[in-house]
């Protein structure tokens, strides 16, 4: 029920303030979208998440030929925020 009519940043907003969320984390290429004074005067605190350098296989592969602790250390050590 958010209006069409919020585009970019004051959607995400909208969405945020919806679900009573106080923190917003996008991927690494949206920090020029997002203007952090905006999200700071509306009691949100906007985080990026550093930019990711492991393996760009399927997930469902690795899962399928790697072992998990492999997996979770990539994911913890490469997805950090910036």
């Amino acid at each position: 029920s958010i209006p069409p009519s919020l585009k970019g940043q004051e959607r995400i907003l909208e969405i945020v303030n919806r679900i009573g969320g106080t923190t917003y984390v996008n991927l690494s290429g949206g920090v020029h979208l997002y203007d952090s004074n905006v999200f700071e005067s509306k009691g949100v605190q906007l985080r990026f998440l550093k930019e990711y350098s492991g393996a760009y296989t399927s997930i469902f592969q690795r899962l399928l030929t790697e072992a998990p602790e492999v997996i979770k250390r990539e994911i913890v050590t490469h997805c950090r925020y910036q």
